[in-house]
């Protein structure tokens, strides 16, 4: 018993240290880049959402979408509700130095859901947002940017596209 409860507290302060140091600046080719999941961050990506200019359609679905892409902690009820925000396929755009860009639709499956969630490990994303288009572009590490691509559609937002580009 006491030593299950010791094994729970580890995993408890380990999970606890990695959410800490997601929330850390990332130190990049000397630049130093903000986390977006600090309330900082969250407050400026929400904003650009709700910017009247941007006539986002039901900024505040698309808002929680972003959040839970970006932000969420990874439980099953966030991927169902990534998931819940797909259609069968998606559009994945693969980028990397040295080698031919490779665009192809793939089929949504548990795998695609879970990589798309960054658990709080997004660093200086901006939002490029229309009524009915969302695209948001961050790092996820020293040498990988990425991007989300949203649309309403059939009265709701969908993730139709990513992007990852790695050095």
């Amino acid at each position: 018993m006491r030593r299950a409860l010791f094994a729970a507290l580890a995993l408890l302060v380990a999970g606890a240290t990695t959410a800490a140091e997601a929330l850390k600046p990332l130190h990049t080719n000397g630049e130093v880049l903000p986390n977006s999941c600090t309330r900082v961050g969250q407050a400026a990506l929400r904003g650009k959402l709700m910017a009247p200019k941007a006539a986002v359609v039901r900024p505040e679905d698309a808002w929680r979408l972003v959040h839970t892409l970006l932000c969420a902690p990874a439980t099953a009820q966030s991927r169902a509700y990534l998931r819940s925000h797909m259609g069968k396929t998606v559009e994945q755009l693969v980028q990397a130095t040295g080698i031919e860009d490779e665009t192809s639709i793939v089929a949504v499956d548990a795998g695609l859901v879970n990589s798309l969630q960054q658990k709080g490990w997004a660093w200086e994303a901006e939002i490029d947002a229309y009524p009915e288009d969302v695209t948001v572009r961050f790092w996820s590490d020293e040498a990988s940017v990425r991007s989300r691509t949203l649309r309403f559609e059939g009265g709701m937002w969908r993730i139709v596209a990513t992007m990852d580009a790695s050095d």
